[in-house]
């Protein structure tokens, strides 16, 4: 416990706390300034700040939250109900720091799949329910092709096939599971500007597709599941021919 706002600063960053109660009249200071420093400071910004005051004024208790607190507590306090306030807030802390980290974990992983995504030979593409591309990628450049100008533009545009009726419904499948495509031969024409294009018209490549859906895979097949078709996601690695 600190009695003065320049201990109550030192206690905090030194080792900051779970949870400051903290008084709105201290010697030297206002509370309110106290938990401006605070809230100024990266190593006790995210601490929960509760008021502690005789004063009941509005205008008190709307300074309290403007300065940064979560709750405001008029004093003489009654102790269950200022340890049913600490608790709850003790709880919001926990929660928001779990999410925090999730949130962490979520972007770390997103970042090691992009570069997965942007880096390797495969052709990655989306197709939406319609058949058009929503993404593409970088991969499509050695195809000539600039991921940008596919977006929106029919897959069935870049396929050289004699028998498109056929070829299309398993790359665009909606099947999941065991159900979904696997190495289906796809000739995708070759940029006319791109290098590769000097000799082949063509690039094959056989390719994996997946049915998206908006519920988990397993109750695709469920008929009594409402469900919505999101698209087809498809990868496809070059063959020699």
């Amino acid at each position: 416990m600190a009695s003065d706002f320049r201990s109550a600063l030192s206690v905090a960053t030194g080792d900051p706390p779970d949870l400051i109660l903290l008084d709105v009249m201290l010697p030297g200071a206002d509370g309110f300034e106290v938990c401006l420093q605070l809230k100024a400071n990266p190593r006790t910004r995210n601490i929960p700040v509760i008021f502690l005051s005789a004063q009941t004024d509005p205008d008190y208790i709307v300074k309290g939250f403007s300065a940064g607190g979560v709750d405001y507590i008029a004093k003489p306090f009654r102790a269950k109900e200022t340890l049913a306030r600490v608790e709850t807030h003790l709880r919001l802390k926990k929660t928001l720091e779990e999410k925090e980290r999730l949130l962490r974990r979520v972007a770390e992983s997103e970042k090691i799949y992009r570069t997965i995504v942007e880096t390797i030979p495969e052709i990655i593409f989306k197709l939406d329910p319609e058949r058009n591309i929503i993404f593409a990628n970088p991969a499509f450049k050695f195809l000539g092709y600039e991921p940008c100008e596919l977006i929106g533009q029919p897959i069935g545009r870049f396929l050289a096939t004699e028998d498109p009726e056929t070829l299309l419904p398993a790359l665009a499948t909606q099947g999941v599971g065991p159900l979904s495509t696997s190495n289906l031969e796809v000739k995708i024409k070759n940029h006319p500007d791109s290098v590769l294009a000097d000799t082949f018209e063509t690039t094959a490549f056989l390719v994996d597709s997946f049915g998206l859906w908006d519920v988990p895979d397993e109750w695709v097949l469920k008929k009594d599941i409402e469900k919505n078709f999101l698209g087809t996601l498809c990868i496809g690695r070059s063959v020699s021919k």
